[in-house]
């Protein structure tokens, strides 16, 4: 039997600040499909990170951009949009 007693429980603020991350890389021209620079490196906001916790939280790294090198989560400092 699973024992599910010291399951962690997503916060409603999480969810919030991850949907106001979202909504400001929408607004600020990083939404899905637009080509973006890290630095000299060229990429694609191919998804948005909804994980509300672990190393890379979406309310802190709300961007998935792929590029040459791979897959990464960005936050929006991280980001220009070209």
């Amino acid at each position: 039997m699973l024992d599910t007693s010291a399951r962690a429980t997503v916060s409603p603020m999480s969810r919030i600040g991850i949907a106001d991350s979202v909504q400001r890389a929408v607004c600020s021209r990083r939404g899905i499909g637009r080509a973006v620079s890290i630095g000299w490196v060229r990429g694609i906001v191919i998804g948005y990170n909804i994980a509300p916790d672990g190393a890379f939280p979406g309310d802190r790294f709300p961007l998935l951009v792929e590029t040459e090198f791979g897959t990464g989560k960005f936050g929006l400092d991280e980001v220009t949009a070209i």
